[in-house]
């Protein structure tokens, strides 16, 4: 077997590198200062002490996982992820720039900040945070650090909590329950409505505790004028209404113990 000492090897004008025509295979520890290389194959690990550059790479193309120790610096273009999550830990913060805006886009758009229909869009001023969906700068829901939650519609604002309680601006509705038997369920609703045509005991389910709750019941005689309600039902002079057959009664109940004593009150024989 040949072998070649020599401290330095050059071209044969000693002006440059040697060329190997047919490659060079060296087997044990390499130092070089610098390379250049038009394509490179590695078979095995590949450690880099500093800095990776490459400025004129179009795409990295990674079958398995990608690790960034220190972060990831994009300054320019967009990230794209086909299928899968972006998974924060949990010490870990989403942080966005200076405008403080998060859009998430409805298909048919991904034009950066164009509030078309149908996106969702957070946005912070410096004072408030705001949610809303849809085009222009009107908010649907305003948050705001000791200060009021507001609800609006169509930039209208509807509901506002207030220091001593909540406002509502404008009038104010709510649904029509129709009680299938003889139970008045209150977690379904607070206005009920009932036709009768014969003697009715009714019982109140579900109600709510810790909280005072009240709800309206509109009953339809129709054939019948016996109405027995349960005993934890007081009403003034601890006497129930005398009602009348063939005529509409309207009774309203409040409690504020969960149903344990029910106040009640009535507005008797309308005309149906």
């Amino acid at each position: 077997m040949s072998q070649i000492r020599a401290d330095n090897i050059t071209n044969r004008q000693g002006t440059g590198a040697p060329i190997f025509v047919n490659g060079i295979r060296v087997v044990g520890l390499t130092s070089i200062a610098n390379i250049v290389a038009n394509t490179g194959t590695f078979n095995g690990a590949v450690s880099i002490g500093g800095t990776l550059t490459y400025e004129d790479v179009t795409n990295v193309d990674s079958v398995g996982l990608i690790t960034a120790r220190n972060g990831i610096n994009v300054t320019g273009g967009a990230i794209d992820i086909t299928t899968g999550n972006v998974n924060l830990a949990d010490n870990g913060r989403l942080r966005l720039g200076a405008s403080q805006d998060l859009q998430i886009y409805h298909n048919g758009t991904d034009t950066l900040y164009e509030n078309t229909t149908g996106n969702v869009y957070f946005r912070n001023d410096g004072n408030n945070t705001y949610f809303q969906m849809g085009t222009g700068n009107e908010a649907s829901l305003t948050l705001s650090k000791d200060g009021p939650v507001i609800a609006s519609y169509d930039g209208v604002t509807k509901f506002q909590t207030q220091s001593y309680g909540v406002k509502v601006f404008g009038g104010y509705s709510e649904t029509i329950t129709a009680v299938s038997g003889t139970a008045v369920d209150c977690a379904t609703g607070s206005y009920f409505t009932k036709t009768i045509s014969g003697a009715t005991t009714f019982t109140f389910t579900n109600v709510p505790t810790g909280v005072a709750y009240a709800f309206t019941f509109e009953v339809t005689l129709n054939g019948s004028n016996a109405i027995t309600w349960p005993s934890s039902v007081k009403w003034p002079a601890d006497t129930a209404p005398a009602i009348t057959d063939g005529k509409t009664q309207v009774f309203v109940f409040l409690t504020d113990d969960g149903g344990t004593r029910w106040r009640g009150s009535s507005l008797v024989d309308y005309t149906n």
